[in-house]
């Protein structure tokens, strides 16, 4: 198989991979892709503890392709980008599956 991405897309690649790294973000876009919730509810459906929770979402904000928004205005909700919805939709099927293998194959220890 070749290679057909450049050093720069695999840094981005890999920078995006960096933001997924944690089980707290990823189950977040979960809890984001059945629509949009202000902080608080995030904070109750995900049982994050507030510094945490800031962290996580800025990471999702911040990725070189975001995968989360808010609203304007204090009380405003937090929602997917188009590329949350796709990561949802199209990678996180992918991700499932991969776990699957993995625990599957796992070799006993």
């Amino acid at each position: 198989m070749q290679n057909n991405l450049t050093p720069e897309q695999v840094a981005k690649l890999a920078s995006i991979y960096h933001v997924l790294a944690h089980s707290d973000r990823i189950h977040l876009l979960r809890i984001l892709f059945l629509g949009p919730k202000t902080y608080s509810e995030l904070m109750f459906e995900s049982r994050t503890n507030p510094r945490m929770l800031t962290w996580h979402l800025k990471m999702l904000k911040k990725s070189p392709i975001p995968f989360i928004e808010k609203e304007q205005g204090k009380k405003g909700r937090y929602y997917l980008t188009g590329f949350g919805k796709v990561y949802n939709e199209k990678i996180y099927p992918y991700d499932l599956a991969l776990v699957e293998y993995l625990m599957k194959h796992r070799k006993s220890d």
